[in-house]
């Protein structure tokens, strides 16, 4: 069918046509790459300010302006952020099958990143960093869990509907 389509456009059309066509490809391309990046961002900062907000009803903003970033460490829930990790390291590996490590270490390094930031900026006093980036650290590892968790349900899936069609 391709190939009748090009018989009947003309050079010119044609190089329009693929013009067009390697352009959205373009467009396509970006997309995915500002997604990979945005996306686990997003989750990192829904993982962590989430419980703050919700369940210990505090403006995580006023928090953040008053007494920079270790005071998120300070109002954490441990168990909902965990929790919450886990579910977004899950929904990361149901988006994007091929690039759900690097996804799920950027979803970690977030806050961390935010630390050494503050750390170096002079913000706070922080003697006490390289622990609150370890807490951030193992919190945050759920994400890779949840990400490997749904791997191994679809490839058991996959391995079950090939042996179900394979059946006797």
């Amino acid at each position: 069918m391709q190939q009748a389509r090009n018989r009947m456009l003309s050079s010119c059309d044609r190089r329009q046509y693929f013009r067009r066509r390697a352009g959205r490809a373009k467009v396509k391309r970006t997309f995915k790459v500002l997604m990979r990046f945005i996306v686990p961002i997003f989750f990192s900062a829904v993982s962590v300010l989430g419980p703050i907000i919700f369940l210990q009803q505090k403006n995580a903003l006023e928090l953040i302006e008053a007494h920079g970033v270790a005071a998120i460490g300070d109002a954490m829930n441990p168990l909902a952020t965990a929790a919450l990790f886990f579910c977004s390291g899950c929904i990361l590996r149901a988006i994007d099958k091929r690039f759900w490590l690097s996804a799920s270490a950027l979803m970690i390094a977030v806050f961390p990143i935010l630390v050494l930031i503050e750390v170096i900026s002079g913000i706070g006093h922080h003697n006490l960093f390289p622990f609150e980036i370890g807490i951030y650290v193992i919190l945050g590892l759920p994400a890779i869990v949840g990400a490997a968790f749904v791997g191994v349900i679809r490839r058991g899936w996959s391995n079950e509907s090939k042996q179900d069609s394979s059946g006797p």
